[in-house]
């Protein structure tokens, strides 16, 4: 029998990299002093946000940590489709739950909402 922990825990750490990489991890307790202390580097002034998905990634990632498991609403995966084709993907409908993600090169996968949403944020990961 196959346990679904072991992906469902490399989902979770998966987004805590992505977090990190986005700088969104929140204040952490400094136990030294007792004051909040940000992980972000101060590399000057951030970068302006550009889309919807910009906005909403934190939150979502936030969400799934709390929840342990990854979940996209109907306007997540909006928020991200519509990132992705800003940036030059294809996304189409297919028949049933899936979708199909096309990159510029033609090349052509399916893949669940949740996978396209965490393709959007590896893509926002690296314009950043």
């Amino acid at each position: 029998m196959r346990s679904d922990a072991a992906p469902a825990a490399a989902s979770l750490l998966a987004i805590r990299l992505l977090a990190g990489r986005l700088q969104f991890i929140p204040a952490v307790q400094n136990d030294r002093d007792n004051t909040r202390a940000s992980r972000r580097r101060d590399d000057g002034p951030p970068k302006p946000i550009r889309n919807r998905f910009e906005l909403a990634a934190p939150r979502l990632m936030r969400e799934w940590l709390d929840a342990g498991e990854v979940r996209v609403s109907a306007g997540d995966f909006a928020f991200a489709r519509e990132f992705l084709e800003q940036v030059g993907w294809q996304v189409q409908l297919v028949p049933g739950l899936l979708v199909r993600l096309v990159g510029v090169d033609g090349h052509a996968r399916e893949m669940t909402r949740e996978k396209l949403v965490m393709q959007a944020l590896r893509e926002l990961a690296r314009s950043r």
